[in-house]
């Protein structure tokens, strides 16, 4: 029992707040681990002396002294555990303030991936369009292409048509000329038309051959003083009767250089 009170006085006297000094944390802080320590020796003290009224002091004394010296490690192995705890308490702030950052830059990233995506959604889209585009345009080639080679056949067959209708008027142009071959050629200015009376007279027999009307007379091509052959005479007839007369009368030429001929149809046209 007066250990009791005896610690019950030091309690006390260590939890009565300072008068003049003041106190830092950690004198603060070591002077609650003591009140901790004294109430944890205290209590096993008072269980004691409770367990135990009718034993002697000293046996108390004795008792409460052992108690003491065993709660000493266990109170040290407190004040480790709690200093401990300082540190993991130091070390959960350090991590929740990387958690912070971990977070801020998850939403950054997160804002950034939202952009990502509503790019790719768009390319997506001009993707869509530009192959949309293409197939049009792809569809309007082929319509172009099988317009423009329905056009070449057209053009073509009106090509052939033409080339028959030109084929038609040269042969119907033609058919009042008469082609002379072998006859001798004179000077640069000769008189054609006199030279091929004369041819008529002579080749033909045809007496009255002057009165056979020419609409033109003239050679064909260019002079060649080194041509070995005289050029073709050329005469058109105002009437096909008369031509056609003139031309019947060819076989009477006995010259074998000398010939007749009705080339009606143009040697260009010729397949």
């Amino acid at each position: 029992m007066e250990f009791s009170s005896l610690f019950k006085r030091k309690s006390r006297e260590i939890n009565s707040p300072p008068t003049k000094e003041t106190v830092s944390p950690e004198n603060k802080r070591l002077r609650e681990r003591q009140v901790i320590s004294q109430d944890h020796v205290l209590s096993a003290i008072v269980s004691t002396s409770s367990v135990s009224t009718s034993s002697d002091p000293e046996d108390e004394i004795l008792s409460a002294l052992s108690m003491a010296d065993n709660l000493g490690p266990k109170i040290d192995e407190i004040f480790s555990k709690l200093s401990q705890l300082d540190s993991i308490s130091s070390q959960i702030k350090s991590l929740q303030e990387s958690v912070d950052k971990i977070s801020q830059t998850v939403a950054g990233l997160q804002v950034e991936f939202n952009c990502l995506k509503q790019d790719v959604k768009d390319a997506v889209q001009e993707t869509s369009s530009l192959k949309s585009s293409v197939k049009f345009l792809n569809e309007e080639v082929e319509a172009g292409k099988i317009k423009l080679q329905d056009s070449e056949e057209k053009t073509q067959s009106e090509l052939e048509k033409l080339r028959l209708q030109l084929l038609d008027y040269e042969i119907y142009n033609r058919r009042e000329n008469l082609r002379f071959y072998g006859i001798p050629e004179e000077d640069a200015a000769e008189a054609t038309e006199e030279i091929l009376y004369n041819f008529l007279e002579r080749e033909l027999n045809i007496e009255s051959a002057r009165s056979i009307e020419f609409q033109r007379v003239h050679r064909i091509g260019k002079k060649n003083s080194n041509a070995t052959k005289p050029r073709v005479i050329l005469a058109r007839f105002p009437r096909f009767k008369e031509r056609e007369a003139l031309f019947a009368r060819r076989r009477f030429i006995d010259n074998d250089q000398a010939m007749v001929l009705a080339r009606i149809c143009p040697r260009k046209y010729l397949i």
